[in-house]
């Protein structure tokens, strides 16, 4: 959504603000690109949260750095749906214009919603003037909430779930003996919670699983042979960051190599099907171009036959 300013106000805080009087629909851009997203003090994505929170999410932070000549402060504002926008943070000098602007809100969304099922909250870059008072840019990048109760709010559309990085180590990697116990670490970039699944990287079994609590994660394995392991990622909320998993680990214990593969996985992975090429009308090439020496015999052979019966026909009519 695109906004002009044309007046000034307050609000009870104190905030200076500006309120807008046209609102024009803006172009929309790729997600990534072009929405502000929300996160945790953990720089966690945030999708939904309490509206009468304070504050109701860590940062809010632009996709693109402001504008050149709009890049001395920035500021959050809140439009509910059908009304004017509002200030809800104050004017926050960024410390590198060269950088988005991350900002936090210092009024919640039911302090300025008016009761409205929606709302679009925005980043305003500024430019101070030389009497420091702050001139806004001509637009501003906004992302739309909604309120599915008086007291929650929700980011729609969703934004794209951050990627993930795990990284598995194992304590430790040549066992001396069999069975042997090895502990399995994890942790996992950004610090979500989920569960982790520890599977052999050969044959796909699970060894295990342990639950994952801010990024971190630890388990106890017993193996009965040496073995490649890897760790496998489950967020418990997939809309804020996606799935993945570790790099293998080897693990080798002494004398006790870890079992070939099975007959069927063998046949799986070597046995190939082939699929012979579709002939079309009249192409005789996938024969081995045995097909026309025999037409050619069949048609002699009528020939023959034809013959043979046209004197035996006149034999009998002359006789």
């Amino acid at each position: 959504m695109t906004f002009s300013l044309t007046r000034i106000g307050t609000i009870a805080s104190g905030i200076v603000l500006a309120a807008t009087l046209t609102a024009t629909p803006a172009v929309a851009l790729p997600q990534q690109q072009s929405t502000i997203t929300l996160r945790d003090a953990a720089g966690l994505l945030i999708v939904e949260g309490p509206s009468d929170g304070t504050p109701m999410f860590e940062r809010a932070i632009a996709p693109a750095p402001c504008p050149s000549g709009y890049n001395t402060s920035a500021r959050l504002m809140f439009t509910p749906e059908g009304g004017e926008p509002i200030a809800i943070s104050a004017d926050t000098k960024l410390a590198d214009p060269a950088k988005p602007a991350e900002l936090t809100p210092e009024i919640p969304f039911i302090d300025v919603a008016g009761g409205a099922p929606a709302g679009d909250l925005g980043i305003q870059c500024l430019a101070n003037e030389p009497d420091d008072f702050p001139n806004p840019a001509p637009e501003m990048t906004t992302l739309h909430v909604t309120f599915p109760t008086e007291t929650t709010y929700r980011v729609d559309p969703l934004p794209v779930p951050d990627t993930s990085t795990v990284t598995l180590t194992v304590d430790p990697v040549e066992p001396s003996t069999a069975p042997a116990t090895v502990t399995a670490n994890v942790t996992v970039d950004p610090a979500a919670d989920g569960t982790i699944t520890f599977v052999d990287a050969t044959t796909g079994v699970e060894l295990g699983s342990a639950a994952l609590t801010n990024g971190v994660a630890s388990t106890e394995l017993t193996l009965s042979a040496s073995a490649t392991i890897k760790a496998l990622f489950t967020p418990a909320d997939a809309r804020i960051v996606a799935e993945s998993e570790s790099a293998p680990v080897a693990i080798t214990i002494a004398g006790v190599p870890a079992p070939a593969p099975s007959a069927s996985a063998t046949s799986d992975t070597n046995t190939a099907t082939t699929t012979p090429e579709a002939t079309t009308e009249g192409d005789l090439s996938s024969t081995g171009g045995s097909v026309l020496p025999a037409l050619i015999a069949l048609s002699a052979a009528a020939v023959l036959l034809g013959g043979g019966y046209l004197a035996h026909k006149r034999r009998i009519t002359n006789g």
